[in-house]
């Protein structure tokens, strides 16, 4: 099993954008709904979305919620 991607809520999405790819050197890949997707390596992406924005994924999967130490919501989701 292997992280696929990581939603990060960003306040303002131009400004995210351009340090993620400018500073860090991730390839903007474009939109998916309300997500910027940043390619992070040829497995990995990080989904830029906007405060308030609700993620979405692949479809039904069993999934399990939680907090990190600064309160982001957090879900792991599990395919097949």
């Amino acid at each position: 099993m292997q992280l696929d991607h990581l939603i990060l809520h960003v306040n303002d999405l131009d400004a995210s954008v351009d340090f993620y790819t400018r500073i860090l050197g991730f390839a903007h890949e474009g939109t998916q709904g309300p997500f910027a997707v940043l390619r992070v390596s040829p497995d990995f992406t990080l989904q830029l979305a906007p405060w308030g924005a609700e993620a979405g994924a692949r479809g039904l999967a069993k999934a399990i919620y939680f907090s990190d130490p600064n309160q982001h919501l957090l879900e792991i989701r599990c395919y097949g």
